[in-house]
């Protein structure tokens, strides 16, 4: 169908990469505070596309 399928923290990293969001870690951290699951590494590999690692 040609659809693409991004997952939030992608989603994340494509508003800030656009200038929509300063920085994303505030937001993972409040993602965390839910019962939304996330590996440390995948935290990790998100903040260091975004240089905030």
């Amino acid at each position: 169908m040609g659809i693409s399928v991004t997952g939030s923290h992608g989603v994340l990293v494509a508003a800030k990469n656009k200038g929509h969001i300063q920085t994303v870690k505030p937001l993972i951290e409040k993602i965390q505070k839910t019962n939304f699951r996330i590996s440390e590494e995948l935290i990790e590999q998100v903040l260091d596309k975004v240089n905030e690692s």
